[in-house]
């Protein structure tokens, strides 16, 4: 994930990530936007429906996407991203929990690989996540006209989130090497 601004443009990369209906696992895909005075391009290499509640809601003419700027429907399209971490580390604290309990009950050879998984699926998440502060961070902190001082106060909010997000990757990451010792 990374920020890049120019003097007419403003290009976002982040690692969008959501979980796999009805699975522990979650898939990941490269998001990248590109933000112009009167252009947004989001541009990804999967469908994600993610975003279908956006595209919804911006079909209507009175809608805050429709009324605010490309800039705020650059905030919504990261906060859904954002708010997808969300779903997958609730999933893999419910993974966490029951290996706990397995463990306590019994100790095999799946419960440690189960944990190896884990381990490496938190290193994922942090890979994807570490990186995006700073990037949500010069976005907010750069000055220019694509995005205006009150949507930075809304990817400030995105930022706490990535913040809140990796906190519990390292939590998360603790309890897991406390498993496998």
């Amino acid at each position: 994930p990374k920020t890049e601004i120019g003097e007419c443009f403003v290009f976002l990369t982040m690692k969008a990530i959501s979980p796999i209906e009805d699975e522990v696992d979650f898939f990941t895909d490269q998001v990248s936007f590109l933000l112009r005075e009167n252009l947004l391009i989001s541009f990804h290499e999967s469908e994600l429906t993610m975003f279908d509640l956006v595209y919804k809601r911006m079909q209507n003419p009175e809608s805050r996407f429709r009324t605010s700027g490309l800039d705020y429907l650059l905030y919504a399209l990261v906060d859904v991203i954002v708010d997808h971490y969300f779903r997958v580390m609730e999933n893999i604290a419910e993974v966490i929990d029951s290996s706990e309990d397995a463990v306590m009950k019994h100790s095999d050879e799946n419960i440690l690989i189960e944990t190896q998984q884990l381990k490496k699926d938190l290193l994922l998440l942090r890979k994807a996540v570490f990186p995006l502060r700073e990037a949500l961070n010069t976005l907010i902190k750069t000055e220019g006209s694509l995005i205006s001082t009150n949507q930075k106060a809304y990817f400030n909010d995105v930022y706490d989130h990535v913040m809140h997000v990796y906190e519990t990757i390292e939590h998360y990451r603790d309890l897991v090497s406390g498993l496998k010792d």
